[in-house]
């Protein structure tokens, strides 16, 4: 048995790294791939049994004194493509507040095959509301649109911890005084 695991690329083929020997062998004998490709029956993220391999060759090793012509290179397997990770982050001014709304969220995940990634709802919240960086911070409640390429959000999966920045808030400074004659000004004024 030939299986192939690969994330999301926007294409149906695999790589001799991306396929295993799974099973068939007999005890005592471990077989591998040194060459060999797929193709799953399409390129978005799922489960396709009954794909397509070629140019498989085998490599036995083991106790039982096996070759490579003891064993038959299947040529369909099963293929599974698994969605992308998203990274998503979010960065705001101090408000002396935990919570991030969506407006204050980004995916910065490279986005596959000309498609283009953007959050449509979500939040999230750091562990506190001081200025700093927050990694690990919990996000809720985030969707996605894509647009592009094959343009499929299940291709994606949306994380639910990011790195959320609060910055330190400036602020305004002014100064009033009666006319004297100078420019400068003293705490107070």
């Amino acid at each position: 048995t030939v299986t192939g695991t690969k994330t999301y690329t926007g294409t149906t083929g695999f790589v001799t790294g991306q396929l295993s020997v799974t099973g068939g062998a007999i005890s005592g004998d471990t077989v591998s791939l040194t060459a060999g490709t797929g193709a799953s029956s399409s390129a978005n993220a799922a489960t396709y049994m009954g794909s397509t391999l070629t140019g498989l060759t085998l490599s036995v090793s083991g106790s039982n004194g096996s070759v490579a012509g003891d064993y038959t290179a299947p040529t369909t397997g099963t293929l599974t493509i698994n969605p992308v990770l998203l990274t998503v982050v979010g960065t705001k001014n101090y408000d002396g507040t935990t919570g991030f709304t969506f407006g204050q969220l980004s995916v910065t995940t490279a986005h596959v095959n000309g498609e283009t990634v953007s959050l449509t709802a979500g939040t999230g919240a750091s562990s506190s509301a001081h200025a700093a960086t927050y990694s690990g911070s919990t996000l809720s409640g985030l969707t996605i649109n894509v647009t592009g390429g094959n343009a499929n959000a299940s291709n994606y999966t949306v994380p639910t911890t990011g790195t959320l920045t609060i910055n330190p808030d400036l602020v305004t400074v002014t100064g009033t005084k009666t006319y004297t004659g100078t420019t400068g000004f003293v705490t107070g004024q």
